[in-house]
């Protein structure tokens, strides 16, 4: 079971990536908070014109899945969750009005648990705190708002 630090860390290196866009960082961000510090399989789908999601951001979102999993990217998803000690490991697939993403088991055939969300609820993810410096996150929040 990876430590709340250890997410938090993850959650940093996925936020401050400029290779993966906000909707995917916010989609991960959920998906981990969700995955029970990665033990519990999780997946969200998410559809064309349902949620408040465009197809365009399904599109970009399969591409960001993509990036984070390929050998040509910097992300290297899989290789993080495996370096905390997660038996998860992250998948992706498309299908021509959806988009599914989640944390799935390595081993065995456990269900993921179907996590709902809408487009407005994931905006609310504040990208700019990720929990590693919680004292740093709120200085920079008094910054913005002052």
């Amino acid at each position: 079971m990876a430590t709340g630090k250890q997410i938090a860390a993850l959650k940093y290196v996925l936020f401050k990536s400029p290779e993966l866009g906000n909707l995917f960082k916010r989609v991960v961000a959920t998906l981990l908070d969700e995955s029970k510090s990665l033990t519990r399989p999780v997946v969200i789908r998410l559809e064309t014109n349902m949620q408040g999601f465009e197809r365009k951001q399904l599109k970009q979102l399969y591409r960001d899945c993509s990036v984070a999993t390929s050998c040509g990217g910097k992300t290297h998803i899989n290789e993080l969750i495996a370096m905390i000690g997660s038996d998860l490991s992250f998948s992706h697939s498309e299908g021509n009005t959806d988009c599914q993403v989640g944390f799935w088991a390595r081993k065995g055939k456990k269900k993921p648990k179907i996590v709902e969300v809408t487009n407005s609820k994931l905006q609310k993810i504040d990208l700019a705190r990720p929990g590693l410096y919680p004292s740093l996150e709120k200085d920079e929040a008094l910054r913005r708002t002052g």
